[in-house]
């Protein structure tokens, strides 16, 4: 997105990420909070699917939950794209983020990494920023709108 976005739409991308998992991890410091959903490790099968969610468990625990900041990301990536002007013909793109921003919050749920509180919480925040930078559009004063990223300075390899 970022050399197909005008400043302003990578901004609010930037912005709606950068703000909303700052935003998230305060909650966290303020009230620690965790799941309890998870059955004992010792009681998931041995195959590989079960080793797979072993591993997934002992990597990402089960704390500061609330909000839950993978649905967030999900939320504000596919709300980044589907806003940004040069993906508006690709109607595609936008289904397929769809598609995947909806699988990455009903796995995290079936994969009991976070609660429905936890997924609502992150539509509620997902929501108030939708607000403040897609509606009320406080990005106004930061960048002139429509101006396009500078991407001389960007090398490829030929």
């Amino acid at each position: 997105m970022y050399f197909k976005a005008s400043d302003k739409e990578f901004f609010r991308l930037a912005a709606s990420l950068i703000l909303g998992m700052s935003i998230a991890m305060f909650i966290c410091m303020i009230y620690p909070n965790g799941v309890t959903l998870r059955p004992d490790i010792n009681t998931v099968s041995d195959s590989w699917l079960g080793n797979l969610i072993k591993g997934l468990w002992n990597t990402d625990t089960s704390t500061n939950v609330f909000p839950s900041i993978h649905c967030y990301n999900s939320m504000a990536v596919h709300i980044g794209l589907t806003h940004c002007q040069a993906f508006k013909k690709h109607k595609v793109i936008g289904f397929l983020s769809l598609i995947l921003c909806i699988s990455i919050c009903l796995s995290t749920m079936f994969l009991k990494q976070h609660s429905v509180v936890d997924f609502i919480g992150a539509v509620v925040l997902m929501a108030v920023l939708y607000y403040f930078l897609y509606i009320k559009d406080w990005t106004k004063g930061i960048l002139a709108s429509g101006t396009k990223c500078d991407t001389s300075a960007v090398v490829t390899e030929e």
